[in-house]
């Protein structure tokens, strides 16, 4: 009697086992139809829908692909996957504003020199500019077009020592910039740009005149990842991108020993065209002083750098697409 009762209560759990299996198995059924719908819907209104579905569509895609990508639990392959389709769909999400105005070529200057209220000396190179402010003794702005590393071979001497004076301003040192916890620290490092550098401009990047005082700590924690992200990385997804970087000075920023002020702020904005043909920005603004834990929290608009600086950038583009251009806040990192 036990043995027949046993072979019933087997018999049970398998037609259990079986029909929760069914409910499973027609549920992931369902959930991959509805799914492969969606997915269908979706690529259709990102292809063929109006601008304004594309950019939410292309939005959307991009915060959930940049979550996934950042995650330690996705496997090795599928990450590299979610990576390229991230790049992909980020190539084209931003704020578009038509770019066949700017009259750009090879040189490190988009849509015109940026205007600054400050006095400044233009010390100009084929491949760099640097706005420097001669009264404080340091820049106020670099600005530099970079091309993939990988189109062109590395300049032979981009590792070669920084230069302790630049002829053009006598009176400043890199020694002029250490004092306590702060020395001299370059703004965009030779090494990370010579691909795009020529060997003139490569020996200006190692003047003290494109340096900057920084804490050590500031230097490896933040600023050297971000530029190794704007100066490596981002030619190589995009191909070309300019870069405008430098620091941020307040009326009453603290002074080195030398005279020198202790920036308050760094920026960098980045310009790009893609290959559609639209420009596009990103810009960071990093506190020297109790920075954020992460580079994306810094992520700001142009015109809150310019309101903090003094300067103008792009001042050849149409004043209504500058306008649109420089209040876009973009919603997650490149």
């Amino acid at each position: 009697m036990a043995a027949k009762r046993s072979s019933q209560t087997k018999k049970t759990n398998r037609k259990n086992r079986t029909g929760l299996l069914t409910v499973i198995k027609r549920a992931f059924q369902r959930l991959l139809l509805v799914s492969l719908i969606l997915s269908l819907t979706l690529t259709g209104l990102y292809v063929y829908g109006p601008p304004a579905a594309r950019e939410q569509i292309g939005h959307f895609l991009t915060t959930v692909l940049d979550g996934l990508r950042h995650e330690e639990w996705v496997p090795e392959p599928l990450a590299d996957i979610i990576d390229k389709a991230h790049d992909a769909i980020s190539h084209r999400e931003g704020l578009l504003i038509d770019a066949g105005e700017l009259g750009y070529d090879a040189s490190p200057l988009l849509a015109g020199l940026p205007i600054s209220v400050a006095p400044v000396r233009v010390l100009r190179s084929d491949s760099v500019i640097n706005l420097f402010d001669d009264t404080n003794r340091m820049t106020r702005c670099i600005a530099l077009r970079l091309t993939n590393p990988d189109q062109k071979p590395q300049t032979a001497n981009a590792q070669a020592e920084p230069l302790t004076v630049d002829p053009r301003v006598p009176n400043l040192r890199t020694g002029h910039m250490t004092d306590g916890p702060w020395s001299a620290q370059p703004l965009l490092p030779a090494e990370w740009v010579a691909s795009s550098m020529s060997n003139e401009s490569l020996q200006e990047l190692r003047q003290p005149t494109f340096s900057v005082p920084m804490r050590g700590q500031f230097y490896e924690d933040y600023w050297s990842q971000l530029m190794q992200k704007v100066a490596l990385e981002y030619p190589k997804k995009f191909g070309e991108i300019w870069v405008y970087t430098g620091p941020v000075l307040q009326t009453d920023s603290k002074r080195l020993a030398s005279g020198i002020p202790v920036p308050d702020y760094y920026y960098a904005i980045v310009f790009d065209i893609t290959s559609a043909g639209w420009l596009r920005s990103i810009a960071f603004l990093i506190p020297h002083l109790n920075p954020p834990e992460a580079i994306g929290e810094c992520i700001t608009s142009i015109q809150a750098i310019e309101s903090l600086t003094g300067l103008r950038f792009l001042p050849a583009l149409n004043k209504d697409a500058y306008a649109d251009l420089s209040i876009w806040v973009n919603p997650y990192l490149w």
